[in-house]
Order: structure tokens, then C-alpha cells, then sequence
């Protein structure tokens, strides 16, 4: 129980700005135009992300509407795309065509590689 509020707390630090520690997701709340299932997504990610200390922010946006705008503001940002194609940023740029399927192992993935390269510089 104690676990559980000490990581609710840390959450809302982290939204507020007020704590800079490991990863930081933003994500739509989902809707008619996603391209794949982005709670659940996101829900995943945050489990398997959790050993992570150094700050990254990641984007999770289902569509192309959204994302190329929040993708343009995080570390790391997938967005949503057709036929099962969904697009990886890094640093705010296009990088690759990410199947659906592959979502979650490239982005955890990629946030060890740059939680890695932050690490090294402090």
C-alpha cells in the first residue's frame, strides 16, 4: 500500500513539473482516429519503463493530427498511422516506420538508449 501511494505521489510530481526523474509520458486519451490501442500502450510502457532515472519524455498519440505536434516537444514519440504504420521521432524528428506489433519493444528500446546517453553526460 505504501508502494502504491509513493508512486501515485511521484506521478503528480512529475506532471507538475515539480520532479525531473525518469520517464515522462504524454499521450492522447484516445479516440476515434487511433491507430492502435494508446491506453493500453501506454499502460505497458510505464510498467516496463520504470527502472529508468534519468528524465526522458515520450509521446504516445494515436493519430497523425496530434502527434507530429507532441512528438516535436519529447525525447522520444511514436504516432499513430495507417495500415499499421506508425511513426518514430527521436529528438522531435521523423526517424522510421514502426509496425504496431513492434510499438512497444522499439520504444523501450530507444528510451534505454537515450536514458544511457543522459546518464553518461551527468
Amino acid at each position: 500500500m505504501i508502494h502504491l501511494k509513493k508512486l501515485k505521489l511521484e506521478m503528480i510530481l512529475k506532471s507538475l513539473g515539480l520532479r525531473n526523474r525518469g520517464v515522462k509520458i504524454i499521450s492522447c486519451p484516445s479516440c476515434a482516429r487511433q491507430a492502435f490501442q494508446v491506453i493500453d500502450t501506454v499502460k505497458i510502457l510505464e510498467e516496463k519503463l520504470s527502472h529508468i532515472k534519468a528524465p526522458v519524455t515520450l509521446s504516445i498519440i494515436g493519430c497523425v493530427v496530434n502527434g507530429p505536434g507532441e512528438a516535436a516537444m519529447t525525447d522520444i514519440g511514436i504516432t499513430g498511422g495507417g495500415k499499421g504504420n506508425n511513426m518514430l521521432y527521436l529528438s522531435g524528428v521523423q526517424s522510421e516506420k514502426v509496425l504496431t506489433e513492434d510499438i512497444i519493444k522499439k520504444v523501450v528500446l530507444e528510451v534505454e538508449k537515450k536514458a544511457s546517453e543522459l546518464e553518461k553526460k551527468s
